[in-house]
């Protein structure tokens, strides 16, 4: 038997009803109309002066749905009766009959409804005589079901319905109520910034993002299309809760592909769903725990996690693993193409399922900005790409966009388009004259010393392409030095990886020089060269003539970054509490132009305290951020502490930057879904976007052609809302029938043996430890050689800040003095010294065969063992002889 609370809250859920039909009903119902409903209603108290003033105020043609708008936001319904009797006076019996045919089976709600619904009209009746509000509750249920219950729907959905209400009728603890509004502030589409203003923990959601939430509520698999800055967070939100309520024992996997959005999202899911009395939890490299990822999925409800845990679990634990998991949502789903691992997670999906085995699989929802175009150059084109995104996904209907509550919409998102500013070049550059000659040198001592060596460098040579200071030149200098660390003369490896590493840094410096200053190039060169006493390094120090370049070292800021400066002076200018963030290729660009804009005189006045965000990929030094910093520089700009962001690639997706309303590329080219995430990052209203690049660069034409290809998606889109639905279920059943001949690997990373791999330094090959010295620290890899301490060159342990709590942490290198590679961190950890290295730094032998890993899941050996086992019952604490440094060495636990 349901409670009253329990049939209030139905008349809740099916307000949102009647909303989809006030196109319909404002169309018929005129101004005149309005005025007479609004004098009955006035008279019994039944709105306040204040609506009835705004509605006086309001424009004949919006009369009917400002009306509508402030009786559906009535927490009683006691306004039913009248104004439906009203509009049949009024000669309106079609629009009455249409609101009062939006009928649900009351037989699968509730029974006292069903026995009751005899008497629906004379409820009605009687409800409007009742003056007290408790008592009219008696005959409240029939009265709102009839009025506002779904219109007709498909058998799925009567399914669904019937499970609905079975399970809020025979489960008192899931009183769960979501309260839609149709005047809410605004959302932000990945950070509860937009609710804060509300406060509490109900979760409402506009017109439009119900319509998002739809097909999903229905248990289909879907890709979910809605423009940044719209709330597809909120929609995901709903429909997870939504899953969990109707039927016990649901778990839902909320999975990101970046870690700085795990606790972004789990903040929101934590907010609203805790509060139902559901567990939820994260997991990420930058939080993780010692519980295993597969006990977390089998015990907790909801879990935000990245994909690249979940998909190792998958492949080293057991794919069997999926049937643990009901509702799986992929946040920015264009991903789920290619090697990506969100489709690595989907194709061993779509193996289990095809097998047919396992009979429970977990319902997916998709959710992005745009799903892309595939570089498609027509609709035709586009659509065989977005069918295959839905066949990756396993969703058989066409993206769910908006359609109904458009207008709403539009309110909500900005679609300015972006502008582009061109700067000409300074060819008089003495700099970069003098930076390319030293490269041209090193080109050819490369050359040579191959030439020398034919013998024995078998297919092997040396071929970058002339254009220095570009990054397709940094590419192939890069891809010839890993080359070098596997040939078997150790010493060319050597000699051949230092060369390398100039060329690179002088090509960075290039780079650094004309994005900003001569002096910032020539600051960045003597920080990362000249580090060590190898003779190759020494004769080209030579080459570098510190003192006659030094004399180039002006701070008069490059074009571009003069461009920039004038730029931010005229926003801040007319707006002086704009934010504005700057898109820069690189880490190094972006923490050279904090400096830059900092000292810029024009800029002073405005206090723009500039800051950079960027990823973890790097130590503090290079540019790298921990996950708390990333978090605090984020705060600092919304709070306005700081009004300038440089930011890489990070901030493309997800990062919720909602009083942004500047965004500058500067000069680079993004993707054409980056340029639609990038729009977006211009939260605020009247938001501007500009390219600004050099006009001998080809950036500028690559964005609009981005733009082009946006406008075919938009218009891909479109079409597929209008083709028959069979044709499309017949292109992802094709598509995956395809599909499923193309092996899907059950292992992590490399097929791995329990050969004992030899560890080699990969810059001087000197031998440092083997595979069987390893064991694991969490995420990190750990080496318990005894002998590796006499071989490393240990910096000075620092203290670090991470989550309010200290860390001690230091650099480690190679011993050689001409060697001087990087290898990895020492750290405490128990108040035991650790060595944590990174498996990139090393070359793997083991007498067959030499090869090397990015990372460790692409080692070819396993490391299974636990640090914490092995300290368990031995071991004194270590003794700390070294000076704690105030400074701040980044390495994450």
């Amino acid at each position: 038997m349901a409670d009253e609370g329990q049939l209030l809250s139905y008349f809740h859920t099916y307000v949102a009803s009647i909303r989809r039909h006030l196109p319909y009903i404002c169309c018929y119902v005129q101004s005149f109309h309005v005025d007479m409903l609004v004098n009955v209603l006035a008279a019994e108290d039944t709105i306040t002066q204040e609506s009835f003033e705004e509605l006086a105020k309001s424009p004949d043609g919006e009369k009917a749905k400002v009306l509508f708008d402030q009786l559906l936001m009535l927490q009683s319904p006691i306004w039913c009766q009248t104004v439906l009797q009203m509009m049949r006076q009024m000669g309106l019996d079609e629009v009455v009959d249409v609101i009062e045919g939006i009928k649900i089976q009351p037989a699968m709600a509730i029974p006292e409804i069903a026995e009751s619904s005899k008497s629906s009209h004379q409820n009605v009746k009687e409800l409007h005589n009742v003056s007290d509000v408790t008592t009219a509750m008696k005959p409240l249920p029939l009265a709102t079901m009839s009025l506002f219950a779904e219109p007709a729907r498909t058998d799925s959905f009567k399914k669904f319905e019937a499970e609905f209400f079975e399970t809020l009728d025979s489960d008192s603890s899931g009183s769960y109520n979501v309260c839609e509004d149709s005047d809410l502030n605004a959302l932000d589409d990945e950070s509860s910034g937009g609710n804060e203003s509300r406060g509490g923990n109900e979760l409402k959601l506009r017109r439009y993002q119900l319509e998002l939430a739809e097909p999903a509520l229905t248990g289909e698999n879907c890709v979910i299309v809605a423009p940044t800055g719209c709330g597809k967070t909120f929609v995901a939100l709903h429909i997870a809760l939504e899953h969990l309520v109707r039927r016990k024992g649901r778990k839902v996997v909320f999975l990101v592909h970046k870690v700085p959005l795990v606790q972004q999202q789990f903040d929101l899911f934590k907010r609203f769903i805790s509060p139902k009395g559901f567990d939820v939890e994260q997991l990420s490299s930058a939080n993780s725990t010692s519980t295993p990822a597969v006990k977390l999925i089998k015990s907790i409800q909801v879990l935000v996690m990245t994909h690249q845990i979940l998909l190792t679990t998958l492949k080293e634990e057991s794919p069997e693993l999926l049937h643990e998991i009901s509702l799986l949502i992929f946040d920015e789903c264009h991903h789920t193409m290619k090697n990506h691992p969100y489709n690595d997670i989907m194709r061993i999906y779509l193996k289990k399922k095809a097998e047919g085995t396992q009979q429970n699989f977990p319902q997916i929802v998709g959710l992005t900005a745009s799903p892309g175009s595939g570089k498609s150059n027509s609709v035709e084109q586009g659509c065989k790409h977005i069918f295959k995104l839905l066949a990756n996904l396993d969703a058989k209907i066409p993206p769910v966009q908006v359609k109904e509550n458009r207008e709403e919409l539009s309110a909500f998102t900005t679609n300015e388009d972006f502008e582009t500013v061109s700067v000409d070049r300074n060819h008089r550059d003495q700099f970069t004259t003098r930076i390319q000659h030293i490269m041209q040198r090193i080109e050819k001592q490369i050359k040579d010393k191959i030439e020398q060596n034919e013998n024995v460098l078998e297919n092997f040579y040396f071929n970058v392409p002339d254009r220095r200071g570009q990054p397709v030149y940094e590419n192939e200098v890069i891809a010839f030095r890993e080359k070098s660390k596997l040939l078997e003369e150790h010493e060319l490896s050597h000699h051949f990886q230092i060369y390398a590493n100039h060329l690179k840094v002088y090509n960075d410096a290039l780079l650094i020089n004309e994005h900003v200053r001569e002096s910032d190039a020539i600051k960045y060169i003597e920080e990362n060269l000249f580090q060590t006493f190898h003779d190759v390094e020494m004769k080209l120090r030579e080459l570098y003539d510190k003192s006659e370049i030094s004399k180039l070292a002006q701070n008069t800021p490059s074009p571009l970054l003069q461009k920039l400066i004038e730029s931010i002076h005229q926003n801040f200018s007319s707006n002086p509490n704009s934010r504005c963030i700057i898109f820069a290729r690189t880490r190094d660009i972006a923490t050279s132009l904090v400096t830059c804009l900092a000292d810029s005189q024009p800029l002073m006045e405005f206090n723009l305290n500039p800051d950079y965000l960027t990823g973890s990929g790097a130590k503090n030094s290079q540019g790298g951020l921990t996950k708390p910093l990333q978090d605090d520089k984020l705060k600092r700009f919304r709070d306005g502490k700081s009004k300038v962001m440089i930011a890489t690639s990070i901030a493309d997706e997800g990062i919720d930057i909602k009083e942004c309303n500047l965004v500058i590329t500067y000069n680079h080219c993004s993707s054409e879904i980056a340029q639609v995430q990038r729009k977006g990052r211009g939260r605020a209203k009247q938001s501007k976007m500009f390219i600004l690049a050099y006009s001998d660069h080809h950036y500028i034409e690559r964005e609009r052609l981005n733009r082009d290809r946006n406008e075919l998606t938009r218009q891909t889109l479109e079409y597929l809302q209008t083709i028959d639905r069979r044709k499309i279920l017949s292109e992802i059943e094709e598509i995956q029938e395809k599909n499923s001949k193309v092996d899907v690997p059950t292992t992590s990373g490399q097929q791995r043996t329990d050969e004992i791999w030899k560890l080699s330094c990969s810059k001087c090959r000197r031998e440092v430890t083997s595979s069987d010295q390893f064991c694991k620290v969490k995420q990190h890899y750990v080496c318990v050689d005894k002998e590796f301490p006499s071989k490393a060159l240990k910096g000075p342990l620092m203290t670090i800040i991470k989550s309010s709590e200290e860390h001690v942490s230091g650099k480690l290198q190679c011993g050689e003095i001409t060697c001087r590679q990087e290898w990895g961190s020492q750290m405490i950890y128990r108040n035991h010294l650790i060595y944590v290295l990174g498996i990139k730094h090393f070359v793997l032998s083991n007498g067959k065969e030499t090869k090397v890993a990015k990372k460790w899941k692409d080692a070819p050996f396993q490391v299974e063992s636990s640090y914490d086992d092995l300290i368990g019952s031995q071991g004194s604490d270590v003794e700390m002889d070294e000076d704690v440094d105030d400074d701040i060495y980044e390495f994450e636990f």
